[in-house]
């Protein structure tokens, strides 16, 4: 889901704000930290000189797609096929081990309402 949510970033819907950050480790160096906003959904991203990483996300437009079935609308059911498991809560988290890429799912009427994504970045 997070390769997806990579190639959700590239759309080019999203109006972009790039703010400088001093880094944490290198006050030396400036990274970048980038706003994409569609509607109601954003992307945050953070961008040093080497790389750049989504650190969070909160997508609320059904045009925008996780495993070529998941987006918002998608009934609760249809999900707990896609992923193989009940889903008892209206709010799912599902994330790595280490908790640092962690997905979360709000059904409300047995509906996807809200898809957010919680990254970690050093």
């Amino acid at each position: 889901m997070e390769s997806d949510l990579n190639k959700i970033a590239l759309n080019i819907k999203f109006d972009i704000i790039k703010e400088p950050r001093i880094n944490a480790h290198n006050e030396t160096i400036i990274d970048t930290v980038k706003t994409l906003t569609y509607n109601d959904s954003k992307i945050y991203l953070y961008r040093s000189t080497v790389k750049e990483w989504i650190y969070e996300a909160k997508i609320r437009s059904s045009e925008f797609v996780l495993l070529e079935k998941i987006n918002i609308g998608v009934e609760k059911k249809a999900l707990e096929k896609i992923l193989k498991t009940e889903l008892i809560s209206d709010i799912t988290k599902i994330g790595n081990l280490e908790n640092t890429s962690v997905f979360i799912f709000t059904f409300k009427s047995d509906k996807l309402i809200a898809l957010d994504y919680q990254g970690w970045i050093d």
